[in-house]
């Protein structure tokens, strides 16, 4: 589920800022197929009953690089919200400056004009 819901959130940030598919060129061109084909195959193998050692060991070697797949994905979606984190960190940046700015002034009495 922790995959499809990472592939989700990658297709949606490439929806709404497609000049981001360069980013997230493996994700589109490989590991999104893989991860299909890998869960296809773990479903279909997992729903024969069974108790066949090749099955039981196919299946542990699915969900082990499923693993790896996720920490990939992971990987992608941060690279496709790179920007949004910078965005994210200048706006923080700048509001403590304000902050910082409007204490100053307050401790100070403001600036002073004459009228």
């Amino acid at each position: 589920m922790r995959l499809c819901q990472t592939a989700d959130l990658i297709l949606d940030e490439l929806v709404s800022k497609p000049r981001k598919v360069d980013a997230a060129r493996s994700f589109l061109t490989y590991y999104l197929d893989a991860a299909q084909r890998i869960v296809d195959g773990y479903a279909l193998l997992a729903s024969r009953p069974t108790s066949s050692p090749d099955i039981a060991r196919a299946l542990a070697r699915a969900e082990a690089s499923l693993d790896s797949v996720q920490t990939a994905f992971d990987r992608q979606l941060a690279g496709v919200l790179e920007d949004r984190v910078l965005d994210l960190e200048s706006e923080i940046e700048l509001l403590e400056k304000t902050v910082h700015m409007d204490d100053y002034y307050s401790q100070t009495g403001g600036l002073e004009t004459e009228v």
